[in-house]
């Protein structure tokens, strides 16, 4: 999952496929670089929708801890 470029072709080559048939719907519970992912799938598809899950105000707090591993994604903006 450390490989953004991957994940990124991954989710938009799966999305694309969906979008022939049905409405795509984008949500990450999984980790940071996935939700970056979804959410630069979604600006090259504005048919798709990106939501955030929560569990609100009834969900337990977790204290998590940072990994030590640090991903850096570069996007070119540019018009195709």
């Amino acid at each position: 999952m450390y490989d953004s470029v991957a994940t990124f072709s991954l989710v938009e080559s799966i999305c694309t496929g969906l979008l022939k048939k049905y409405r795509v719907v984008l949500t990450s519970m999984g980790p940071k670089i996935l939700s970056l992912c979804c959410f630069l799938v979604a600006v090259r598809h504005p048919e798709m929708s990106v939501w955030r899950v929560s569990p609100g105000a009834h969900g337990d707090v977790i204290d998590r801890n940072p990994s030590d591993t640090m991903v850096i994604l570069e996007t070119d903006w540019s018009e195709r």
